[in-house]
Order: C-alpha cells, then sequence, then structure tokens
C-alpha cells in the first residue's frame, strides 16, 4: 500500500482470510477433533502455501510451480484472479 493510499481494503482482506481459517479451524473442533489434531490437519491442508522464502529469488518461479501455486508476477495478473469464479466461491 503505499504512502498515500488507505490501508483498509488490504486490512479487511486479511481479516476475511483469517476469519475464514479460524471458522475452519473451529469447525473441526467443534466436531469433536482434538484442539492438537485439529491444528495439525490444518496444518497439512494448508503446507505447500506456507512460504519463508525469497519470492524475488529466481528459483521462485520453479517452486512455486513444484507446489502447484500459481505465480501472478505482474498485478494486472494478480488483480484479475480478485474477479475469478474461484475466488468467489
Amino acid at each position: 500500500v503505499g504512502s498515500s493510499q488507505n490501508c483498509s481494503f488490504p486490512i479487511a482482506m486479511v481479516n476475511t482470510i483469517m476469519a475464514s481459517g479460524m471458522a475452519h479451524l473451529a469447525s473441526l473442533i467443534e466436531g469433536g477433533m482434538s484442539t492438537r489434531d485439529a491444528v495439525a490437519q490444518v496444518y497439512k491442508e494448508n503446507r505447500n502455501v506456507i512460504f519463508t522464502g525469497n519470492g524475488y529469488a529466481a528459483e521462485w518461479p520453479d517452486d512455486a510451480k513444484r507446489r502447484g501455486l500459481p505465480n501472478r508476477f505482474t498485478t494486472p495478473l494478480a488483480t484479475a484472479t480478485f474477479n475469478s469464479e474461484k475466488a468467489k466461491a
């Protein structure tokens, strides 16, 4: 977010994503799964998207492909994903 831009929209998106994840975790726990097992399952379901490396490295496109992740390397490509059917689901 640029210094002259309002940060409320990106923050709203992050909060929405977090709430969705917490709702999924809560449903597992409320369904009878132990907290430890529920967290472990959510980790296993999402570990392909956990990234702690250098997204600017030359190896990143290959790593993203190996993980099955899209690599939207320009703003127009990334913003087009916002309006996709998959994003709306």
